[in-house]
């Protein structure tokens, strides 16, 4: 039995390093990068030469991973390029890193929601808020509507987005606050909450219908309780209310 099982460990071993090491050097760093970029690091000054050195997406292989990990690095590499007085001529290459990154994103896998959400993010940032950044905004959630990792990403965006006073902003932020409030659990609805600034807030709590004061006093106290115990806390209420209140039984009542 022992042995089985250290030939399995082996063989688990095997293949990821064979699905590792069967990449190239670039791939291997644009995924390392990525990874890092997408835990909340920052891009590092001496680091923005070396990620400009990397080959281009159309050079990567075509596994999600490694393009979505390339579509992340160009972008930080872009916003780096941005705030960089002395880039000159490099911003505009950085930004054709991203278009061409999302054509070769788009090519391999035709459904990326995140593609799309990070051509809107640089197409916001060279050219403001184009019709483009709207049509390529949509088709992100039309892509990927529901997942919870990329509406803590694209509502932050959108909420920038409304504050330029197109209506179209607002549909979109609105179908995915109201996809955030109905599906996702309390303590993620706190999460992008508490990223968004005074303006953003105040429109998620428009969102929010008169019957869901629970919720609203959930993210007032930072209380991290999953959406359905608060349905079922305000279901149990209710019958509570109905059947036991001439008892005194409610939690709460004396």
């Amino acid at each position: 039995m022992r042995r089985f099982v250290f030939a399995l460990s082996g063989l688990a071993f095997s293949v990821a390093g064979a699905w590792l090491f069967g990449m190239d050097v670039a791939a291997r760093q644009v995924l390392f990068t990525g990874e890092r970029l997408a835990s909340g690091l920052t891009l590092l000054s001496e680091e923005a030469e070396r990620v400009a050195a990397y080959r281009s997406n159309a050079d990567l292989p075509c596994r999600r991973d490694v393009q979505e990990a390339a579509l992340t690095v160009s972008l930080a590499l872009l916003d780096h390029r941005r705030k960089d007085a002395a880039a000159g001529g490099k911003l505009d290459a950085a930004y054709a890193q991203v278009q061409q990154g999302v054509a070769r994103t788009l090519s391999c896998f035709p459904l990326s929601g995140n593609a799309w959400m990070r051509s809107a993010m640089a197409s916001m940032l060279m050219e403001g808020p184009v019709d483009r950044v709207f049509s390529q905004a949509e088709m992100s959630q039309l892509t990927m509507p529901r997942e919870a990792w990329i509406l803590s990403v694209r509502i932050p965006f959108l909420v920038a987005l409304a504050q330029t006073a197109r209506p179209e902003a607002r549909d979109l932020l609105g179908r995915d606050l109201d996809t955030l409030l109905r599906y996702a659990p309390l303590g993620q609805v706190q999460s992008v909450y508490e990223t968004l600034g005074v303006h953003g807030r105040k429109l998620m709590r428009e969102r929010l219908e008169a019957d869901n004061r629970e919720i609203i006093a959930a993210l007032d106290r930072h209380r991290l309780v999953r959406l359905d115990q608060m349905l079922e806390i305000a279901l149990m209420s209710d019958r509570c209310a109905r059947y036991f209140r001439r008892l005194g039984a409610c939690v709460g009542e004396r």
